[in-house]
């Protein structure tokens, strides 16, 4: 499937706003240093796409039982808080799961992609079981603990 004459346009924009040293969004201010975008243009789209990829994580929760822990003993499920929620692939697997979808952690250290990544995977794939909503004491915790939360006692 070749691209359309509308994205080859675009493409060709951007290469030329590129060469010319101007945001490839505003096409008026010059980038931030080692970027493509201007300092507002870069503020918008960062706050759009943590507006957008907060939607997609409450939609992926609301379909595994909504935004609360798994964990019956986890105080956590007290006051839930979206910020220490984190969806589990249940009896492990996570690692090879993300590597196999193309997750990754963003070069230099920065934001981790890994976490939307697997979510627009999930909504792609129509909710599929193998995944419940648990804080991230609860993920580590198993994670440490060989498969229990520590939360429900001490496995051996």
């Amino acid at each position: 499937m070749s691209p359309s004459r509308t994205s080859l346009n675009r493409i060709k924009r951007w290469k030329d706003r590129v060469s010319r040293g101007i945001c490839v969004h505003c096409n008026e201010e010059p980038p931030v240093k080692g970027k493509l975008a201007c300092g507002p243009c870069a503020s918008k789209r960062n706050s759009v796409l943590r507006e957008s990829n907060l939607r997609l994580k409450l939609e992926v929760f609301e379909a595994y039982g909504g935004a609360v822990c798994s964990c019956p003993s986890c105080p956590e499920r007290l006051n839930p808080r979206i910020e220490f929620l984190t969806l589990n692939h249940i009896g492990g697997g996570g690692t090879q799961h993300r590597k196999n979808i193309g997750g990754k952690r963003a070069s230099g250290g920065g934001m981790s992609l890994a976490g939307t990544e697997t979510y627009r995977w999930v909504r792609k794939n129509k909710f599929p079981p193998g995944f419940n909503v648990l804080c991230w004491n609860c993920q580590w915790g198993i994670h440490i603990n060989k498969g229990t939360c520590p939360h429900l006692g001490d496995k051996s």
